[in-house]
């Protein structure tokens, strides 16, 4: 049984993404390590594993500085860091832009702020014990 588009939220997030690319049948996992306080984002949208990173079975993870408008949107995202590079950048780009984070209010005034956010793209397999997927060992 393959899961698509399920978001597990607790102090890390993981995104399930279906593995028919790759080796295994089993679901790849998105993590985001929690450089933003959770509190902040209204809206997180996971990011797609590269189809060629899947079928060549590779990790990594980009670390990004997002620019916050005065209504929470993101304006802008700078990679800061990637490694492998060329592989994931768009990736964490084209998913951080839908994201949607709370207004920072000084004196009364919205205002535009950064925050850093790392996507960590890593294979994992996960199995069905008794109707949930966990990491296989």
């Amino acid at each position: 049984m393959k899961i698509t588009g399920l978001i597990l939220m607790s102090t890390s997030l993981l995104a399930f993404m279906p593995n028919s690319s790759a080796k295994s049948e089993h679901p790849t996992a998105v993590k985001y390590q929690q450089s933003i306080q959770t509190n902040q984002v209204i809206k997180s949208v996971k990011p797609n594993y590269p189809i060629k990173a899947l079928r060549e079975q590779i990790e990594g993870k980009v670390e990004l500085l997002v620019n916050v408008d005065e209504q929470g949107n993101v304006a802008d995202v700078e990679v800061v860091h990637a490694q492998p590079k060329r592989i994931f950048e768009d990736a964490a780009i084209d998913s951080m832009k839908k994201w949607h984070f709370k207004k920072k209010i000084v004196d009364g005034q919205a205002r535009p702020y950064q925050v850093s956010q790392t996507i960590e793209f890593e294979l994992v397999n996960y199995i069905n014990v008794n109707g949930q997927f966990v990491p296989e060992k």
